[in-house]
């Protein structure tokens, strides 16, 4: 129900809001013969202006509300409403239905700076009636006064009125009456025009229909009913009186004999639902497993047996057919005989028994499976699953080899070697000095050659490493060769750094090539190696008149030429 409250809520504010015209009214003239001014040098005249002017229904609905009109120093007893821009215009105003349109307004006197904005309350106007309801719509306007003698003075206020136009429904003096076929009175929201010989409206404005006419509100089709024979639907339908037949014509008469009678819905009589024969007295029931014959007798539906029975199922399928009797008769290779489920289709490898299940034949494993073939030799036997099982001393996939010291064709004789022997393919022992017997004793000649392999190996040893030696002193010698080649010549110093001085300085003032050493140990270096050798020790003062070469080494700095040694 919560979809249809806003539909509700709508209809109701539709309702409440619904008027019955448009109406103007024109305020002309005020007039107040109380004088506000405090300054007695005005002429006795007053600054008018409302606050508020109301324009309401007699149930308090306001129709118009203007807050306050404009404030200026008027300075007269009669005031010009035209001139003032609220109330120039005619004010439109929604005639509600059924309620009479009053006026009210509170008059002050503007003062304005002069003192202080104190504006002076001077009078209120209330429930001035306007004559809407002796209007009609489009009638030229109304003039009316309406004075006040409340307080000092007398006051009059003069205006027009005048209905625009009624709403669709309403029409006559001040929009009251319903227009021509509008309901109900007052309200005058629903249509409704009586058509002749079909309906009429009632009061609320529903359609009624004349006797004879149907469905109720529309009233489009006729039907009258006949005694004895139908009556009529709410919906106009021919409806028949029992035992008479066929719908909506009535015209014959069918009585069921008894319970185990009916008619049709032609009016013929038959036998009821589950009864059978000339007579109606054979009962049978349909089932999910039989349907039932003009007799009375079970017909089996398809899958089900025997006939007349019908409680067996069976369904064919691609394993078995099925006979009168409901039994499965197995199809070729399936197995057992009334059941079927088993396939089997003997193949070079398996027949099959009754029950579907596979009998190896000869030389294929395992049972029940037959898939691997296995031939037992001399080499080997045939396990449960169809493996190979290797005779006694042979190995291998195939069991072509012999085990470890086993040998022959059979595997059947044994050799080991041991210090001094071998065995051969056959398992024959085979010294390994071909000069003993192996009858006799293979490990003594075996011990000799032991040792003579031993010094054999150390000698070669030995040359390798003079080899290397050599090799090493060798690539030493050319690589000083090959400094001469390239036209360089090494100088060493102290510090070891390497500076390369053309040969030629060789030939001219022997201080071009000289290296200065500070230490002993940096001479022997050099010299220790082979690769370097004095030549013509130059010495400083201090150390002239030594000959010993380490000597002048010991000496304070002095200077020493060292060339390549070649040899």
């Amino acid at each position: 129900m919560s979809w249809l409250t806003p539909l509700i809520l709508t209809s109701i504010l539709f309702l409440q809001l619904k008027c019955r015209g448009q109406g103007q009214i024109q305020f002309v003239l005020y007039t107040d013969t109380k004088v506000m001014d405090r300054d007695q040098d005005m002429n006795m005249a007053s600054d008018f202006f409302f606050s508020p002017l109301k324009i309401e229904a007699d149930d308090g609905n306001v129709l118009r509300r203007i807050e306050i009109t404009s404030k200026r120093f008027w300075n007269v007893q009669s005031l010009n409403l035209t001139k003032i821009p609220e109330l120039k215009a005619p004010i439109t105003v929604d005639l509600p239905t059924d309620k009479d349109v009053h006026v009210d307004i509170s008059v002050w006197d503007y003062d304005g700076f002069v003192h202080k904005n104190e504006n002076d309350f001077v009078r209120n106007m209330t429930d001035m009636e306007i004559a809407f309801y002796e209007k009609y719509a489009g009638e030229d306007w109304t003039e009316t006064v309406f004075t006040n003698t409340d307080g000092d003075g007398e006051a009059s206020l003069t205006l027009k009125y005048k209905i625009l136009e009624c709403d669709v429904g309403f029409t006559g003096a001040g929009c009251n009456s319903c227009a021509e076929n509008y309901y109900p009175a007052g309200q005058c929201i629903k249509f409704c025009e009586p058509e002749t010989n079909r309906y009429t409206c009632t009061s609320e404005g529903e359609i009624q229909c004349l006797e004879n006419y149907y469905p109720a509100g529309q009233c489009t089709k006729f039907c009258e009913p006949e005694a004895n024979r139908y009556t009529c639907s709410p919906e106009g339908e021919i409806r028949c009186l029992e035992n008479h037949y066929p719908a909506r014509q009535c015209t014959k008469v069918c009585k069921p004999q008894t319970s185990k009678h009916i008619c049709t819905s032609d009016g013929e009589m038959q036998c009821a639902e589950d009864f059978y024969g000339e007579d109606c007295s054979k009962l049978c029931e349909k089932s999910d497993n039989y349907d039932c014959n003009q007799e009375g007798s079970k017909v089996c539906r398809k899958n089900f047996y025997p006939e007349g029975d019908c409680t067996v199922i069976c369904i064919e399928n691609s394993s078995f057919t099925c006979n009168k009797k409901g039994q499965r008769i197995c199809k070729d290779h399936y197995y057992p005989p009334g059941n079927c489920t088993v396939f089997c289709e003997e193949t070079s490898s398996f027949s099959c028994d009754q029950q579907g299940q596979r009998l190896c034949k000869d030389d294929y494993y395992p049972h029940g499976d037959c898939t691997v073939f296995c031939t037992e030799t001399s080499t080997f036997t045939c396990s449960e699953k169809g493996l190979k099982v290797c005779a006694e001393r042979r190995k291998g996939l195939d069991c072509e080899e012999c085990d470890s010291h086993y040998f022959g064709d059979s595997c059947s004789v044994f050799c080991k070697p041991r210090d001094g022997f071998y065995c051969s393919e056959k398992g024959d022992q085979i010294c390994m000095d071909k000069t003993a017997d192996p009858d006799k004793d293979c490990k003594k000649s075996y011990n000799n050659m032991i040792i003579g392999v031993t010094l054999g190996g150390i000698l070669l040893v030995l040359v390798i490493v003079l080899m290397i030696i050599k090799g090493v002193k060798k690539r030493r010698r050319s690589r000083i060769l090959k400094d001469f080649e390239t036209n360089s010549y090494m100088v060493f110093t102290t510090s070891r750094a390497i500076d390369k001085v053309p040969p030629a300085a060789l030939q001219g003032d022997s201080e071009g090539i000289y290296a200065t050493l500070r230490t002993r140990r940096s001479v022997n270096d050099l010299v220790e190696i082979g690769d370097y050798e004095l030549v013509e020790p130059i010495v400083s003062q201090q150390s002239k008149g030594v000959d010993d070469e380490e000597a002048i080494c010991d000496q304070v700095p002095g200077q020493l030429t060292l060339v390549p040694n070649l040899q």
